[in-house]
């Protein structure tokens, strides 16, 4: 037959209540006491065990009907010995611990009177505990059964040291109209002495859920001499520390002795520090606030989650009025401002006022000690998450009482005081300063229209927690994983549009400002208490211009009470939002971060129209290395924004181009930091961590290298110049992803501008539109690209060549114009281009030729212009092919059908006996290089030499055998350079086309035979 376990469930709910109400008076209590409260916690976690091993019905299948006899009595035993208990201890919590330690158990508990009886529960309760974990182990019937017996002794014995006889029905006094009777812990102490347990000593064998079985004896002379080989033996008086100290020996050999069985000792509930006197509140408060909460929130299933957020968001706003109110001040010498907080409310009396500070810090005591600690399934089911909350609360409560009292005296006593008087700690009416009614109780903030609404359409769901994850004790914690509050506050708004926005009274939504890990704006949120309202989007300038007009508005009004502060739009896409600020100076704060972190950064921001955005991006890591070492580095950044900038004029040339680079630290850095450094277009070199691809170092030359010039009066002059072949600056940067760091190299080894063409060799990868191409420059196996330029025939462009060095990667950029002079030829059989004048781009830094150095001043020179340098370049193939797809793309489609070296070419007009050169008369020898070109239907010949440039002309049909050629009827221009638009040769003067007359004949004479046919079939020629 099934054993009723009905006195469990009751002793569990009663050694909560008990260990609670002993636990709220424990502070600084004696030390009988203080062991009774630590009793009652153990009590309540054993009886909890056994509440759930009892409902477990393989548990009861396993333990059999007498083990279950047994703990339903020993249950009983523990219920009736709380409930004895109850009658004496429920005084003490009703009484309250307002007063001083010495006085309260002194005078108005009379500790001394009744230590006897609390000792005398503690050892009963202790006696139960240990009974009740002895009965839920493995051990046999016989061990229980001898330690019953001999617990049942000693505690018969237990003196009451008040010199009442625990066994009389008389009374015992407790401060005066106190009466405590003990006829029920007499009858229970008689009925224990008698044993209940079955004195059968057949041994009891209890069956693990495991499915061993352990039967534990105890030797024939134990303590005391004493026989248990009958119940009648008398032993010797034994104690009842010693009993439980046996007891413990045969829980821990059980333990050991059953393999892979949970230990006897339970997962207790968490043990608190009792709290202080002054942050418990008095029970007419109590009251209040306990009705108040139901009025409420007529909702019963409040979770755990929503009293300890609601305790929270009464702590930080009473921190915040408490804070507004103390800045400028300290607790040593409270400096109150003149035109401070607390002599200025801006018509906000009722809703900054310190009693109500107090107030709220009261309903976060209320909330913590007595609804959470209160309610044993509630302090059952604290998760980590919950347990860390409600420890912050208790630490934070104990911190801010002492605080708060201690504010409000040192105000009390200043020669001009402040008329916040301390609140009554046992107030029973709601009356302020003056007489003044304190405003309405809220346990719970009003709802504005637009919540209304929102709860509607939740159907009574909870909100999203992210909604809720601004509220948290300290700041640090407020926010989810990676988000960083660096302002909070409450304030009145008006939310939504003109059909729902409401005013509010009483701050009931929480201002933050912001930043998360990986983003470099600020972002302001607005939060209600239950999250139903949680607007966020980002702080930009034009906000903190709004801010700062209207804090002029408000510096400029009289002083003392200005009335309502008019509010600040911080609208979003979503939803209208019009935040009011109850004080100036809290409005002052708000401004203060957003002010400091964008004045920092307003180099991140275009300096010149001419100047664009090119890359944008969130490190995670950034840091300065050294250049010549690059292990050596300074501690780096976390989360910088970083911002590439290219300065591009328009000019003819298209050379004058630069870069910036800015970095800048998150706005949660202290103080915020930003570096803005020139970065030239071309020689930066890149090195790619192999390790780890998302990690890039960058090294560049600056305009800071030293350059000592010789005057010819013997003076010198310093300057500082920039160097491509000796990068002095380095920047190690780490990406969010592999793909990012990708992108930033593609940037820096490129010109930003539209790629026509782009030709990779020995390369991965490869786009299917790009074309393989294999060169060779300064022996190095390159990439290159070709870009356009804003003019009619894509003229001037600009030529990238990309190399690799070791680890590293660099690009070198020049710039082709649109008139230019290059020849073709061969070194080692491999063709190479020599441009005899390209442009590249100098960079002048702003100390030139100065009579000292600045490195006795201590500072770096800055960029400050680009300059035009002219050389040369060669640019080296392996194959013609190769050559031929350059320049096709380089000369506005322009194919190069033929090229080769004649032994002379010589020209003359019509007219003319003589051939020329040049213009000039010819010698005997004149070797020229001779090319054709091809566009459409259209063909050029271009024919240079050495000392002056080449001839261009249209091919007209004409041939002649062996190997000269004899060009006729020829339309001629004449130059010293190529127009690469339109293949024609024009003056080093100017770009005007020189024309000749018609009918010019060129004599060509080949090296041999094939290659004058070669030509001829390139030229579209006939040879007779």
């Amino acid at each position: 037959m099934p054993v009723s376990f009905s006195d469990v469930t009751t002793a569990v709910s009663l050694a909560w209540k008990l260990y609670h109400d002993c636990w709220m008076v424990a502070y600084e209590a004696p030390e009988g006491f203080r062991l009774l409260v630590t009793e009652l916690s153990s009590a309540q976690s054993i009886l909890t065990r056994l509440r759930e091993q009892t409902n477990d019905a393989s548990y009861l299948e396993n333990a059999g009907e007498q083990r279950q006899e047994h703990l339903r009595i020993e249950a009983a035993r523990m219920k009736q010995t709380l409930k004895a208990l109850e009658k004496l201890v429920s005084k003490f919590y009703k009484l309250g611990r307002t007063s001083s330690a010495k006085e309260f158990w002194t005078t108005r508990i009379r500790w001394v009177f009744h230590q006897g009886d609390i000792e005398m529960f503690q050892k009963r309760i202790m006696a139960h505990n240990c009974m009740l974990s002895l009965a839920m182990t493995a051990v046999g019937n016989v061990t229980l059964l001898d330690i019953q017996k001999r617990l049942d002794v000693a505690l018969a014995q237990q003196p009451s040291n008040t010199g009442i006889d625990p066994h009389s029905e008389t009374n015992t006094p407790l401060e005066d109209e106190n009466q405590f009777s003990t006829t029920d812990l007499a009858k229970l102490t008689r009925t224990q002495s008698v044993g209940t347990v079955e004195t059968d000593f057949t041994q009891f064998s209890f069956t693990s859920q495991g499915g061993s079985s352990i039967s534990t004896e105890i030797s024939a002379q134990d303590h005391g001499g004493r026989s248990v080989q009958g119940a009648e033996a008398v032993p010797d008086l034994p104690d009842i520390n010693t009993v439980i100290g046996d007891a413990h020996k045969v829980l821990k050999k059980c333990n050991e002795e059953v393999d892979g069985e949970p230990t006897l000792e339970t997962k207790s509930t968490p043990v608190f520090d009792p709290p202080h006197p002054d942050c418990v509140i008095d029970t007419v408060t109590a009251q209040r606030f306990e009705t108040a909460a139901r009025l409420q929130r007529t909702r019963s299933n409040i979770s755990l989650e929503e009293w300890l957020r609601n305790a929270t968001w009464w702590l930080v706003k009473s921190r915040t009025i408490f804070s507004l109110h103390m800045e400028g001040a300290t607790f040593e010498s409270p400096n109150i401002r003149e035109n401070s907080i607390a002599s200025v409310v801006l018509g906000h009396e009722q809703e900054m006022s310190l009693e109500l500070g107090l107030e709220n810090l009261k309903k976060a005591s209320w909330i913590v000690y007595g609804v959470v600690l209160k309610n044993e399934e509630m302090v059952s089911a604290l998760t980590d998450a919950n347990l860390k909350s409600l420890l912050s609360l208790i630490s934070a409560l104990r911190t801010d009482f002492s605080k708060a009292y201690k504010y409000l005296n040192q105000i009390q006593s200043d020669s001009n005081p402040i008329h916040y008087p301390e609140a009554p700690r046992n107030d029973d009416a709601l009356q302020g300063d003056g007489g003044r009614p304190l405003s309405p109780i809220r346990i719970w903030e009003p709802l504005c229209v637009l919540e209304r609404i929102l709860e509607g359409t939740l159907k009574g769901r909870r909100p999203a927690s992210e909604n809720l994850r601004w509220i948290a004790v300290e700041k640090k914690d407020a926010g989810s994983v990676g988000e960083h509050v660096l302002y909070r506050s409450f304030v009145n708004a008006e939310i939504g549009g003109r059909t729902v926005r409401n005013v509010t009274i009483g701050a009931p939504y929480m201002l933050l400002l912001h930043v998360e890990d990986g983003q470099s704006e600020l972002k302001v949120t607005i939060s209600s208490q239950r999250g139903f309202i949680n607007i966020s989007r980002n702080f930009t300038n034009e906000d903190l211009e709004n801010a700062r007009k209207l804090l002029g508005q408000l510096r400029v009004l009289p002083r003392g009470r200005l009335g309502r502060l008019e509010p600040l739009s911080l609208h979003s896409p979503e939803v209208e939002v019009d935040v009011e600020f109850l004080l100036l100076e809290d409005l002052e704060g708000f401004i203060k971060i957003p002010q400091r972190f964008f004045d920092t950064v307003r180099l991140r921001e275009k300096k010149f129209d001419s100047e664009n955005l090119i890359y944008h991006t969130i490190v995670d890591e950034s840091a300065l290395v050294n250049a010549l070492n690059t292990n050596s580095r300074l501690p780096p950044s976390k989360f910088c924004e970083l911002r590439l900038y290219e300065k591009c004029e328009q000019i003819e040339d298209g050379w004058m181009r630069s870069r910036r680079m800015v970095l800048n630290s998150s706005p949660k850095e202290d103080p915020p930091w930003c570096r803005s450094s020139f970065l030239p277009v071309g020689g930066v070199y890149v090195n790619q961590d192999s390790r780890d691809d998302r990690r890039v170092l960058i090294k560049f030359s600056d305009c800071n290298h030293q350059k000592k010039i010789l005057k010819p009066d013997h003076t010198h002059r310093w300057s500082r110049i920039y160097d491509q072949q000796i990068p002095n600056r380095c920047v190690s940067l780490v990406f969010k992803t592999s793909e990012d760091s990708r992108t930033f190299k593609e940037v820096i080894l490129n010109l930003k501008a539209q790629a026509l063409w782009k030709a990779y060799g020995n390369s991965r990868n490869l786009n299917s539109d790009v074309q393989p191409l294999s060169i060779l420059y300064r022996s190095q196996t390159s990439i290159y690209a070709v870009s356009s330029r804003n003019s009619e025939d894509g003229l001037p462009k600009g030529l990238q060549l990309n190399r690799r060095l070791d680890d590293w990667q660099t690009s070198t950029i020049f710039f082709v114009p649109k008139i230019v002079d290059f020849r073709i030829e061969f070194d080692q059989n491999k063709p190479r281009i020599r441009f005899q004048k390209v442009f590249s781009t100098d960079y002048i830094s702003d100390h030139v030729e100065k009579y000292d150095d600045i490195d006795e001043k201590k500072v770096l020179a800055d960029f400050k212009e680009c300059k035009k340098k002219i050389e040369s370049q060669d640019l080296i193939f392996s194959t013609f092919g190769d050559a031929q797809s350059l320049l096709r793309n380089l000369t506005s489609t322009w194919t190069l059908k033929d090229w080769r070296t004649v032994k002379k070419a010589k020209y003359k007009d019509p007219g003319s006996r003589r051939f020329l050169k040049g213009g000039k008369v010819v010698g005997q020898k004149f070797e020229a290089q001779i090319s054709v070109w091809e566009k459409g239907d259209r063909k050029r010949i271009v024919v240079r030499w050495d000392v002056h440039s080449g001839v261009h002309c249209a091919v007209p049909h004409s041939g002649k055998d062996s190997t000269t050629a004899l060009l006729q009827d020829l339309d001629v221009t004449h130059g010293q350079l190529i127009d690469l638009g339109s293949m024609s040769a024009v003056s080093s003067q100017n770009t005007e086309t020189v024309i000749a007359k018609k009918g010019i004949v060129l004599n060509v004479q080949f090296l041999s035979c094939r290659e004058k046919e070669k030509f001829a079939e390139a030229a579209g020629l006939k040879c007779p």
